[in-house]
């Protein structure tokens, strides 16, 4: 499941966010490429999650300002 999860957000739910903290995982990853966000989908995952800690495995610095970032 926890390589499901890395997908964009366009094809899995926060749900599976929600039944991944549920069996026990205890991160979620996404990343960005062309035509995709890595923060949204942490932002659906973070709101329907408590326990699970959030991270982007790619982001593209140069696409956004440094508070967007930070």
């Amino acid at each position: 499941m926890i390589d499901r999860l890395a997908c964009s957000i366009y094809t899995l739910g926060a749900e599976a966010a929600e039944i991944a903290e549920a069996a026990g995982y205890e991160s979620g990853w996404t990343s960005e490429s062309y035509g995709t966000d890595s923060f949204t989908p942490l932002a659906w995952w973070g709101a329907k999650t408590r326990t699970m800690r959030l991270g982007t495995g790619v982001a593209q610095m140069a696409a956004r300002p440094p508070t967007g970032m930070a």
